[in-house]
């Protein structure tokens, strides 16, 4: 079963505890800069026979707050025994290691002969890793130096081979003025670059379509050069929900140079696209043209998936629905099927589990099959099996990661891992070499390699390609055990004890509890009922000030009813953000804080009322029947509304009390 809210809970005082029990001479407690100097490993790339395997290790520097990147290689058949460093550059970085199709060479993308920056200045970012200081380098997997085969003016950012490995494409340029550029894989050291693309506005995603002949890509359909203008000259004020231009999907011939555009709807953007393996069937992403529903956090749920035919140019719209976020489309390996994960209910939005929706690629209109809808967890697309009829993907269960398998026959989901731990595994697309990301309470998260799906289940079969923390292996760690209990509501709730070093059993330690329990865990009180509950309060100091004789007593009711209005605005404004739809969570909110606007004016027609009432007995009415009823009855209207609708409307209650 998979649990519901997760708790971390951490026996203290664990560094001291380390210090008196750390038995073994050897073992030291752990500090915090211990954390902050880990390496992590990135960016791992198998050779096309899937004997070797490229990936960067990146080492942190605390006291300058940057990371410094080198490229190792390893055996696959060997191991980690096996590993090699491949580049040595104290303050620059080698990245994006691509392996040429015949495995003879790779190339990577380096900073190495970039200008320093000056002492006491700044490089870029923490990394280093800026795009516009990157050459490309090639280098075999036997040794020998890297030699520069770029001397773009603007820096490389992506680069990669062609399938029939003749061509080495990079994009290079200016931001938003990226073009495409090639060499020849032959004679590839002395090569000059050829520019393939010559668009108006920058090539952004990009990717070679299986038989080489095309390049596929996504581009703005226009430049705001007054746009680029105000920001090169540093004008760089943030213009929340700025209309920006659309982008399309594009197609070059790659031996003629000419460009096609490929969409032309213009309620779209193109966002990210994926291509069928036999190169006919393109699936991508198409967000709302609406500046306010797109360039947002909220983006990816106000898009829907496309489907293009290659052969003939003609779109299918696949999903057309509010505020639900679907996957990339994924292909079969035989291309016939297509397959995306999104919510379990397709038509809105719900916090429910994701779900896999299969299709037959040429069924146009078709209806989908929705799979996993028993298991309880979120069933995704990660990789299919060779045949087709298996999809695998990583998931959570209780307080572990796992590997899981969709049979799509049956429409089951089963476990294929059982770690106490954290483990995600992926298959690279050309050579189909396995990796496993694994990494538990001892073990800093390590790449390994297995044969087949089917040997996973057994540890025995792994083979370690990594280590890129020896370290930890002379830390003093407390054991952690994964724990599960009832909450009030009866649901399993699953989480992860850790102990002090040297713990003994029977011994009480102090606790810490750490909880975590997702966007539920925020509402646990209602904020309907929150808000509800502050309005009414304010009613409370608001009656007083209508009684009050000295000008103390007025001025003290009026400080409580300030200390109640601003959690009030605070909490009513984050519900409006998470109720409303982001189109209009603007006006909404521009509502709300206009009717508090008016209710400062109310008070202020109110003062005046008083000044115009100088008979005593017309104003000891008015003061106990006007003033509190119009605060009543705007709560008791803001009330109804919040109890029957979700999206309420109006703010009679901050108008009156205000």
């Amino acid at each position: 079963m998979r649990t519901h809210p997760l708790f971390i809970t951490a026996l203290l005082p664990v560094v001291v505890m380390a210090q008196k029990a750390a038995s073994p001479d050897a073992l030291r407690p752990i500090t915090f800069l211990d954390r902050q100097y880990q390496r992590d490993v990135g960016s791992p790339t198998p050779s096309p026979d899937g004997k070797w395997l490229l990936y960067t290790l990146s080492t942190p520097d605390w006291n300058q707050a940057k990371r410094q990147t080198d490229i190792y290689l390893v055996s696959v058949k060997d191991g980690v025994s096996s590993t090699r460093q491949m580049t040595f550059t104290k303050d620059k970085n080698e990245t994006s290691p691509r392996w040429s199709r015949d495995g003879k060479f790779f190339v990577f993308l380096s900073n190495r002969d970039a200008p320093s920056a000056p002492s006491g200045g700044s490089a870029g970012p923490p990394s280093g890793n800026v795009a516009g200081q990157n050459q490309i380098y090639v280098m075999r997997p036997d040794g020998g130096e890297a030699r520069k085969i770029t001397d773009a003016k603007d820096g490389v950012s992506t680069l990669d081979f062609s399938k029939d490995g003749r061509w080495l494409v990079y994009r290079s340029g200016k931001s938003d003025e990226e073009q495409l550029y090639a060499l020849p894989v032959a004679g590839i050291d002395s090569a000059k670059p050829v520019q393939l693309t010559h668009q108006q506005a920058g090539v952004g995603l990009w990717k070679w379509s299986p038989d080489s002949r095309r390049i596929y890509f996504v581009t703005a359909d226009t430049l705001d050069k007054d746009e680029k203008l105000r920001v090169e000259k540093k004008f760089n004020v943030a213009i929340r929900n700025m209309a920006t231009p659309l982008s399309s999907l594009w197609a070059l011939d790659v031996d003629t140079k000419k460009a096609t555009r490929l969409t032309r709807d213009t309620s779209v953007t193109v966002t990210d696209f994926n291509i069928s393996p036999d190169g006919r069937w393109i699936g991508y992403h198409g967000a709302a043209a609406n500046r306010y529903m797109r360039n947002i956090t909220e983006q990816d749920i106000n898009s829907d998936l496309y489907l293009l035919d290659t052969s003939t140019d003609a779109i299918e719209r696949l999903t057309n629905n509010t505020e639900v976020g679907e996957s990339d489309l994924e292909f079969s390996p035989d291309s016939k099927w297509i397959a995306f994960s999104a919510n379990d209910d397709l038509t809105q939005y719900t916090m429910t589990n994701n779900r896999v929706y299969l299709r037959r690629v040429d069924d146009r209109g078709g209806q989908l099959r929705k799979l996993g809808g028993n298991f309880d967890g979120d069933v995704t697309v990660g990789f299919w099996s060779k045949d087709g009829k298996t999809i695998y993907f990583n998931e959570g269960i209780k307080a572990t990661g796992q590997m899981m398998a969709l049979d799509i026959d049956k429409n089951a989901v089963r476990q294929i891992s059982n770690v106490h731990a954290s483990l995600a595994a992926s298959e690279d697309d050309d050579s189909r070499l396995l990796l496993l990301n694994y990494a538990d309470p001892r073990t800093p998260p390590t790449l390994f390699t297995v044969a087949s799906v089917d040997q996973i289940p057994v540890r025995t079969n792994w083979r370690q390609l990594t280590d890129a923390n020896p370290q930890v292996r002379g830390f003093a760690l407390g054991d952690e055990e994964e724990i599960n209990w009832k909450s009030a509501d009866g649901k399993t709730v699953g989480g992860i004890l850790i102990k002090p070093v040297g713990y003994h059993a029977g011994t009480r330690y102090p606790l810490i509890v750490a909880i975590h329990g997702g966007p539920a865990a925020a509402d646990v009180l209602g904020r309907k009922r929150l808000i509800m509950a502050a309005m009414f309060a304010v009613t409370v100091p608001v009656l007083m000030e209508t009684v009050a004789t000295a000008p103390g007593t007025l001025i003290f009711w009026r400080f409580i009813e300030g200390l109640l209005l601003p959690p009030i605005f605070t909490v009513v404004l984050a519900y409006v953000g998470d109720e409303w739809p982001p189109a209009e969570v603007v006006g909404v909110a521009g509502l709300y804080v206009s009717a508090s606007s008016l209710g400062g004016f109310c008070r202020f027609v109110n003062l005046g009322l008083h000044d115009f009432l100088q008979l005593r007995s017309l104003k000891f009415v008015y003061e106990r029947t006007v003033c509190p009823v119009l605060n009543l009855a705007g709560l008791c209207l803001e009330t109804a509304q919040l109890t029957t609708n979700d999206q309420w409307t109006g703010n009679y209650s901050v108008m009156a009390i205000k």
